[in-house]
């Protein structure tokens, strides 16, 4: 028969270990309460602004059509507002393997000055034919920044906040559908003061790009030992002990393995094995077609009202 060991404890040394206790369940209460830090508000708002210009230049193109080198012919705009979607897979088919390779940070400042080259080419276009340049460029990075952005905000944010600071993607996208539709009320004949402001909200980005912390899971993919994760971990998580920040690394590192475990597991057949699995089907699907639906849904109707009006 095992004997308890707390009947081998004094009054006193129970008292010390519940106080303790206690202690340590304060200190992981405090530490849930700062784990909104200002260096993670700062990083996410940064990243969030690749993304704001996503949704800015996909309403940008409704309003001025008839403003933008008028006398241009239908298949001529056509071909100006397909360009964004056209350069969008190529940014998105490259983004995944760039991020890894170069880092979730140094990709982001790619993408921000890819918006901005693409934004003065199509500010300063020559002729529709430069317009169709700048918007594939602008497509190229929207795709890259769409792939990129939703990676860093899931490394960055703490566990308990991973769900809310994703639906930042979503919102500061639309955020950027909306300010394109309220500044081509006053700005839809002056369509270059329109179409400046992607290249102006990327020098601002670059501007605040110190604020911009690489992700601490890639830097601990590559060494686990790493200073630099364990230095932006205690900032972003507001860690004032280094067993806090240790506690953080093993976790970075166990969700880190578990990933990677379940990609060799599923290999390249794991989209046609969630169609399998009955449980996912249902969810996998509806995703799909809410997305769909979004999109010709959502952008169509925009495009209507704000044409229609202004045309008026």
């Amino acid at each position: 028969m095992e004997q308890d060991p707390n009947n081998l404890l004094t009054s006193d040394e129970r008292e010390r270990r519940q106080s303790y206790a206690s202690l340590v369940m304060l200190d992981q209460l405090e530490m849930d309460k700062v784990m909104v830090t200002t260096p993670l508000i700062f990083a996410v708002c940064v990243a969030c602004m690749a993304q704001f210009l996503v949704g800015y230049n996909t309403g940008l193109m409704n309003a001025p059509e008839k403003y933008v080198f008028a006398g241009h012919s239908t298949a001529m705009w056509a071909s100006a507002v397909a360009a964004f979607c056209l350069g969008g897979p190529f940014g998105a088919g490259i983004a995944g393997k760039t991020a890894d390779k170069r880092g979730r940070r140094s990709s982001l400042l790619i993408v921000t000055w890819i918006f901005l080259v693409g934004g003065l080419v199509q500010t300063f276009a020559l002729d529709m034919y430069s317009v169709i340049i700048g918007r594939f460029i602008i497509g190229f990075a929207s795709g890259f920044s769409s792939v990129l952005v939703p990676i860093y905000l899931g490394e960055l944010a703490p566990p308990t906040l991973r769900g809310t600071l994703g639906t930042l993607t979503q919102f500061a996208m639309v955020i950027g559908i909306l300010v394109s539709d309220l500044v081509a009320f006053p700005f839809a004949q002056k369509w270059r003061i329109m179409f400046a402001i992607t290249p102006v909200t990327a020098a601002l980005q670059l501007g605040a790009f110190s604020f911009l912390l690489e992700s601490p899971r890639w830097l601990l993919g590559r060494d686990p030992k790493s200073k630099r994760a364990r230095y932006i971990i205690k900032r972003l998580r507001g860690c004032r002990h280094d067993d806090e920040v240790q506690t953080e690394v093993r976790l970075f590192l166990s969700a880190a393995k578990a990933q990677d475990s379940n990609d060799k597991s599923s290999g390249s057949s794991g989209l046609r094995e969630m169609f399998q699995d009955k449980s996912l089907r249902f969810l996998l699907i509806s995703s799909l077609i809410l997305q769909m639906a979004q999109q010709l849904c959502g952008i169509n109707a925009v495009f209507f009202y704000s044409t229609s009006f202004l045309t008026e």
